[in-house]
């Protein structure tokens, strides 16, 4: 697990992260005047004539606020920093870019919203609902709320420590599906959001180097962790993760090893890859590895049931090193339609937000890239 904190300056100042201004109990203690939704509906209806304003001047609206507007502390989709949450600003910006995940979460609005227990997507999509919205109070709510509801079950993400941006994605992807079983016993119809969308299966063949006897056994998967290929592509570390290797066995014909191959037995309409940045040493010290590596924008995956084409729609990076990092997220633009694709991208660096563009992407985040986000389109 990277240790990571709120903050990072790189040697070309590229991006600065930033501290938060006010302490969270100074924050609630301000006593709103409307409730949080109806604040969210002035917000919305603002920004809305803003970014009106904005696409007649052909300016981006994503950008610091004005001097008027200066008591919201952050920018239109940005997240404040509640101390140390880069990790889960990073994951929740991602996820938020995948459309049909969240859309598959709102098609069941009506089964899991008087749930007591599913709170969790309850929150996401009040988060959702406010992502446009500049007013820090409310987001820093949001965020509180879903943070406190994640580490109730995993304790790590309770207090306001480093941690790493995988594990906590990981642990708000299995909680989600963790409430599968309880909602599907409501009568109604419900399908996990998470299987629908990223979950795969890997199948696994194993032969005996000696009798060439086989086994076959299939696995269910919502991201895949791949090994770094110095100055390789994703294609090649895909490959080497599936390549054959030889294990020790003991078969019924006196052979000692067999080999074991692993096959996508199926795709996801969004595929999650992990590269594996960190390690421990031989003394269990965290370091992380810096090999650049070749960010492909397409990808093509071979499966069973056929081929599938992905193209890159977000990735979380991790800047700096074990002992001083921070997490950024790179986005496509929310309004970029899939099918005329403008290479329009953002920037999410907590609660500033930055234009930039899928290429410059690609190109300026191969010795950082950590968590990438392919979305099927084939």
């Amino acid at each position: 697990m990277p240790v990571v904190s709120s903050s990072y300056n790189s040697s070309t100042k590229e991006i600065k992260g930033e501290q938060p201004t006010q302490k969270l109990s100074t924050v609630f203690s301000h006593h709103d005047k409307t409730t949080v939704m109806e604040q969210i509906k002035q917000d919305k209806t603002a920004l809305s004539a803003k970014e009106n304003k904005k696409k007649s001047t052909g300016k981006l609206w994503y950008g610091p606020p004005s001097f008027k507007d200066s008591w919201r502390t952050t920018d239109p989709l940005g997240f404040p920093n509640l101390g140390n949450t880069c990790y889960m600003n990073s994951s929740l910006q991602s996820l938020l870019t995948i459309k049909d995940f969240v859309k598959s979460i709102s098609r069941t609005e009506q089964i899991w919203r008087s749930d007591p227990q599913a709170q969790l997507l309850k929150k996401l999509i009040d988060i959702r609902d406010c992502h446009k919205s500049t007013n820090a109070n409310i987001k820093i709510k949001l965020l509180q709320s879903f943070k406190d509801i994640i580490s109730d079950q995993n304790p790590q993400f309770m207090d306001n420590e480093q941690n790493d941006a995988h594990e906590f994605l990981i642990s708000v992807l299995t909680q989600i599906q963790s409430l599968s079983p309880l909602l599907q016993h409501t009568g109604a119809e419900y399908t996990c959001p998470v299987e629908e969308n990223f979950g795969f299966k890997m199948e696994y063949t194993r032969t005996c180097k000696k009798c060439g006897v086989q086994s076959v056994r299939q696995e269910q998967f919502n991201n895949l962790s791949l090994d770094l290929v110095p100055g390789g592509s994703i294609e090649d570390m895909i490959e080497k993760y599936v390549q054959e290797v030889e294990l020790e066995y003991s078969c019924d014909c006196g052979g000692k090893s067999l080999g074991q191959t692993l096959t996508f037995a199926s795709l996801p309409k969004t595929l999650i890859i992990h590269l594996k940045r960190f390690s421990c040493t031989s003394s269990f010290n965290l370091k992380k590895i810096y090999e650049p590596v070749h960010i492909q924008r397409d990808l093509i995956v071979s499966s069973k049931m056929g081929g599938g084409c992905f193209s890159l729609v977000s990735a979380i990076s991790h800047l700096g090193n074990t002992g001083n990092g921070h997490y950024i997220c790179d986005s496509i633009h929310p309004e970029d339609c899939p099918l005329k694709p403008t290479d329009h991208w953002l920037t999410f660096n907590d609660s500033m937000v930055l234009k930039t563009s899928g290429w410059d992407i690609c190109k300026k985040r191969q010795e950082m890239a950590y968590i990438l986000f392919y979305r099927r389109h084939i």
